[in-house]
């Protein structure tokens, strides 16, 4: 049975591993093997992932080109750098 997941891409900003995503995401298996997502958010992270959603949708579309992933990371990554780690993640 999978496992629970708690991962808190607060820190990943500024490190190789920042895709541009802040918010803490809390995966929940239930004991009839249901998954559930919790996305934990500020206003500021919130209003990014509603803003920035058309660029997680080009990324996971198989379509979209490596030059224009890079654009779109690239992009992401720029903007998250606005919204402010609130104290204590």
């Amino acid at each position: 049975m999978p496992s629970n997941r708690i991962w808190n891409a607060w820190k990943n900003a500024e490190t190789a591993k920042d895709t541009g995503y802040r918010g803490i995401n809390i995966t929940i298996i239930s004991s009839q093997n249901q998954r559930f997502e919790l996305q934990v958010h500020t206003a500021e992270s919130f209003r990014l992932k509603t803003e920035t959603h058309h660029f997680y949708e080009g990324l996971r579309d198989l379509n979209t080109s490596d030059e224009r992933r890079k654009e779109i990371i690239a992009e992401m990554l720029k903007l998250a750098k606005e919204v402010n780690c609130p104290e204590g993640i």
